[in-house]
């Protein structure tokens, strides 16, 4: 696996994922073609997809994988996702909270 050492490689990387994104004109792009093409982790792009969120761009998921938003509807639903899977670690940091106040 490609190491991602610098923030311009960083930076580099986060770009060719929305440019190979963007080639599939909103076509679902699984995240083993993403991992396999630029020679990263999972967690990798993971981390590059958060960020490239946070920056505003408009990449969704499924179960599928990823893909550009071309309706707000699309949006819409990737962030019903996330806040599911945000309920979801609060129950676990709740869970694990309660072990340590024994």
């Amino acid at each position: 696996m490609n190491k991602v050492d610098t923030p311009v490689q960083r930076d580099d990387l986060a770009m060719d994922i929305i440019e190979h994104l963007d080639a599939s004109y909103g076509a679902v792009v699984k995240a083993k073609t993403l991992r396999d093409t630029f020679g990263i982790s999972g967690g990798t792009l993971r981390v590059l997809i958060n960020e490239l969120r946070c920056q505003g761009w408009p990449i969704c998921s499924c179960s599928r994988g990823y893909y550009l938003a071309c309706k707000p509807a699309e949006i819409e639903q990737t962030i019903k996702n996330l806040k599911g899977r945000q309920m979801k670690m609060q129950y676990a940091i709740d869970g694990l909270s309660k072990l340590i106040y024994l």
